[in-house]
C-alpha cells in the first residue's frame, strides 16, 4: 500500500469515527503533498463542515476544484 493510499484510508476512518479535527489536519497536510487526490479534499471539506466551519469547507473544496475542475465528486459536493 502506498503512503498516499494509507493516508486516504486514515482520513476516511478519522472522519467516520468523529475525529474530525484530526481528519482536517491530516487532509490539509495530505492535500498539500498530493494536490490531485480527491479523497483528501472530500474528507477534509466534510470534516470542516462537521466542525461548523463552512467557509473553510468551501475554501478547501474550491482549492480541490482548481486542481481538478471536472471531478464529478468534488462538483457534486460543491453543489451541497
Amino acid at each position: 500500500m502506498t503512503r498516499q493510499r494509507a493516508w486516504s484510508c486514515l482520513a476516511a476512518i478519522l472522519g467516520k469515527t468523529g475525529r474530525v479535527l484530526e481528519c482536517v489536519n491530516l487532509c490539509r497536510k495530505a492535500a498539500a503533498k498530493y494536490p490531485r487526490e480527491r479523497a483528501f479534499r472530500l474528507s477534509g471539506a466534510r470534516a470542516y463542515a462537521a466542525l461548523g466551519k463552512l467557509d473553510k469547507a468551501r475554501q478547501f473544496l474550491a482549492a480541490g476544484l482548481e486542481a481538478m475542475p471536472e471531478d464529478p465528486e468534488l462538483l457534486a459536493l460543491a453543489k451541497d
